[in-house]
């Protein structure tokens, strides 16, 4: 079964949402207020699963696994390395790395 609003036709499923305005050429769609934004609901469901991914693995861990590369980012940032320069910090960063988990953490 279809509807025929300003000219074109349109089936009936569509039409209880399409409103007609003063001009012919332009059709408002009414979203229901049980159905918001879908950009809305995306963000909803991304958070939540953002959520779910740091609540499921330690964040903490998640951090401290990744700080070798996180730090030598930090400071590329300030400082721009040459070839040489950048593999003799990320050798230092790993050392420094290396130690502070053999002998700083807790065991």
């Amino acid at each position: 079964m279809t509807t025929s609003i300003a000219g074109a036709v349109l089936p009936v499923e569509l039409s209880c949402c399409v409103e007609l305005t003063a001009m012919p050429f332009l059709v408002r769609c009414n979203r229901s207020p049980l159905w918001p934004n879908p950009v809305r609901w995306i963000a909803i469901i991304g958070l939540l699963l953002a959520a779910l991914a740091l609540g499921g693995c330690s964040a903490v861990r998640l951090g401290y696994n990744n700080a070798q590369p996180l730090t030598y980012w930090w400071l590329d940032r300030y400082v721009d390395f040459d070839a040489p320069q950048a593999e003799r910090v990320r050798a230092d960063l790993k050392t420094l790395h290396d130690w502070h988990r053999a002998q700083a953490l807790p065991r």
